[in-house]
């Protein structure tokens, strides 16, 4: 009969176990879960600000490329003048 009560307090003792490790790891899923979507909201934002940045850059670069060839032109050419009004847009 003792063999009985220590099994029976055994399984209870390895349930028991069996529920806090399935405690423990829904926890840490729920954890890592989280962290994972605050990582790739964190990314989408940092991808608009990029974004940004890069338009600037872009933008910047087609007029230091415009003023660069204006430069080069004959400033009493048709050519000079249409691209200096472009810029000038």
């Amino acid at each position: 009969m003792e063999f009985l009560h220590n099994n029976a307090a055994e399984n209870a003792r390895l349930q028991k176990r069996k529920n806090s490790l399935a405690g423990t790891l829904a926890k840490t899923l729920g954890f890592v879960s989280i962290s994972f979507i605050i990582l790739l909201l964190f990314l989408a934002l940092n991808s608009f600000t990029v974004q940004g940045y890069a338009r600037l850059i872009n933008e910047s670069g087609k007029i230091r490329g415009g003023i660069q060839r204006v430069l080069q032109l004959d400033p009493e050419s048709q050519e000079f003048r249409d691209i200096a009004n472009q810029i000038d847009a």
